[in-house]
């Protein structure tokens, strides 16, 4: 059965570094809908008519939660995020927040791409993918290390290598996806992601597929000392906001019931 909410809203520090705090967070609510708006309108602007964003992807008034997830979504959300100093969670960050996950069955979530040779699955991709990061297979890139451009693949976007921070290579790739995923490939360039039965998986072929099965609720950001209360205190009237909306609509469901009632 799947479950409407996801971990408990609020921020959770996860790591301290010289001046700042590294934490995540629940998007959820008035952000959440801010977010999605605006990867809708970034669509629309620069993406008219391209396969890979006629997919599934919604924002779902009831929960506060965006619905439906790809590689190229998940590239645009992360874009918007960064402009709020937040970010889709890396995939060793995700591997960590592993319990989080866990708390939210039958859903699935992106993590970023694996490519293990400049061969089928996705050729163009892998071969792009390799040749612009210069590493040794396999190489696990997290959504925050790719972009988008229109272009002739078969989604009608290249995938690029935005930037090279945290990209696991080689030998440490090798021993990683060992320790850490259920499943992996052997060949070409690969979806990473947890799926619905909760298992780490990077050999899902199709970059575009999007359902509503899709999450895009948990992500990172770092503060520093000054600014750490405004965020938490941001993160709290958000909770409370839905909390509010939650009985409002208890309340309202029940007049209804009473009014009907009474009708008879």
């Amino acid at each position: 059965m799947t479950q409407t909410t996801t971990m408990d809203s609020r921020i959770i520090i996860d790591d301290v570094v010289p001046e700042k705090y590294i934490f995540h967070k629940t998007l959820q609510g008035d952000q959440a809908k801010e977010i999605y708006q605006a990867v809708k309108s970034r669509v629309d602007q620069d993406f008219q008519d391209v396969p890979a964003f006629d997919r599934h992807f919604e924002f779902n008034e009831e929960t506060g939660l965006i619905e439906g997830s790809s590689t190229p979504y998940g590239i645009l959300i992360n874009e918007e995020l960064e402009k709020h100093d937040l970010w889709l969670p890396t995939i060793d960050r995700a591997v960590k927040l592993e319990s989080e996950y866990a708390k939210t069955s039958d859903v699935y979530r992106d993590w970023g791409a694996a490519v293990y040779g400049s061969v089928n699955p996705n050729q163009k991709v892998a071969t792009r993918l390799l040749k612009e990061s210069g590493l040794e297979t396999p190489i696990l890139f997290s959504i925050r290390n790719l972009r988008l451009e229109k272009g002739d693949d078969l989604l009608g976007v290249n995938i690029r290598v935005k930037n090279s921070q945290g990209i696991i290579s080689g030998e440490e790739a090798t021993q990683y996806l060992t320790d850490h995923f259920n499943y992996q490939g052997d060949s070409g360039a690969c979806r990473v992601s947890r799926n619905r039965n909760g298992d780490r998986v990077a050999d899902w072929n199709w970059f575009g597929g999007s359902n509503d099965a899709g999450r895009v609720d948990i992500v990172c950001g770092e503060a520093t000392g000054q600014n750490l209360g405004a965020i938490v205190a941001e993160d709290i009237r958000e909770a409370e906001l839905r909390k509010v909306a939650e009985v409002n609509k208890k309340i309202y469901s029940a007049y209804e019931s009473a009014a009907q009632i009474l009708s008879r």
